[in-house]
């Protein structure tokens, strides 16, 4: 069990390290679509633009709220980096950083397809 805890630990800070050139979301604005799945709960949302907010740099953007019933989770874009989207990822049972690839679906929680999942896509908004 301290093995998985450790490599957890370790994927999520080497996401963390991987994280350059990285700019406030207010002055790179993102885009996410996001979808999960928990159960028979799902949630599903297309090209939300996330600006950041440049008043408040203690908070680097708005927290997106997602609940479908019993299944909730919550996304706060941190940073917008030359790599990705750095976001926080929060549900119930973890919080965790990652960096969210430009372009590419990626599975933050759970088993893509399975019976428990939740993916993001982060595109560079368009200015």
């Amino acid at each position: 069990m301290k093995h998985i805890v450790l490599l957890s630990a370790l994927v999520v800070s080497s996401a963390t390290l991987a994280a350059e050139n990285c700019k406030p979301i207010h002055e790179a604005p993102a885009t996410v679509a996001v979808s999960g799945r928990s159960g028979s709960s799902s949630v599903t949302a297309s090209e939300m633009t996330v600006k950041g907010n440049a008043l408040s740099p203690k908070q680097p953007a708005e927290k997106l709220n997602f609940v479908a019933g019993s299944f909730a989770f919550s996304l706060i874009p941190m940073s917008s980096c030359q790599d990705g989207l750095l976001l926080e990822f929060q549900n119930a049972q973890a919080k965790k950083q990652v960096l969210v690839a430009w372009d590419r679906e990626v599975t933050v929680d759970g088993k893509a397809g399975s019976e428990s999942y939740v993916t993001i896509t982060a595109r560079k908004a368009k200015p």
